[in-house]
């Protein structure tokens, strides 16, 4: 195990399991709230899918699923125990170019990323790019102010900074606090439902 690497799949900052019982909870219930905004006939991008359970979740509502991740060896254990026959996984690191056709995706679901990327910017541009007009852009941000803070993030993000960053590309249609009560602290997440278009 390469404990402590970002891109190993036991790097103690992903969610491992061979089975969705043995994913936690609340990570299981961000997938599923996403999955409200996903259409049978919808192609869908998970940004960051980790293992696998998530895309799995998604398969079961939408025509497709792409699911991507910077992890070789995540990518290869997410083939092997949540492979579906509407789902492709590919590695993909996100700070670099995206190399999907404008206008591909219906939706795109990226939970638990922004805070990891150096730069968020161009990963959001690309974002809007390859997502279609009226298209939903689905994330989820760990509340820093929360105590949500590990060596893994590569920035911090409040409600109104994550807020901020968002509104530059996305009209945030509707916003979700999740809470989490681990070890005696309450932490929170926010859920945000943004749409490819101008904010209003």
């Amino acid at each position: 195990m390469n404990i402590g690497n970002p891109k190993s799949l036991y790097s103690g900052e992903r969610q491992v399991g061979k089975f969705l019982y043995e994913i936690a909870e609340d990570h299981l219930f961000r997938y599923k709230y996403a999955s409200l905004y996903v259409k049978f006939s919808d192609l869908v991008l998970d940004a960051a899918c980790g293992c696998g359970y998530g895309s799995f979740i998604l398969s079961f509502f939408s025509k497709e699923v792409i699911g991507v991740d910077v992890s070789e060896e995540t990518i290869d254990f997410a083939k092997q125990y949540y492979e579906r026959e509407n789902i492709l996984y590919k590695p993909l690191d996100l700070e670099k170019p995206i190399n999907f056709i404008n206008g591909k995706f219906d939706v795109i679901v990226s939970l638990e990323t922004i805070e990891h990327l150096k730069d968020p910017l161009p990963f959001l541009l690309y974002a809007k790019e390859i997502l279609k007009p009226d298209g939903y852009f689905l994330c989820s941000i760990p509340d820093a102010e929360s105590g949500i803070v590990t060596p893994f993030h590569s920035r911090n993000y409040s409600f109104d900074s994550a807020y901020d960053l968002l509104i530059r590309y996305f009209y945030i249609k509707k916003i979700e606090t999740q809470l989490r009560e681990r070890n005696g602290d309450n932490h929170r997440f926010f859920l945000f439902v943004c749409v490819n278009r101008k904010a209003k």
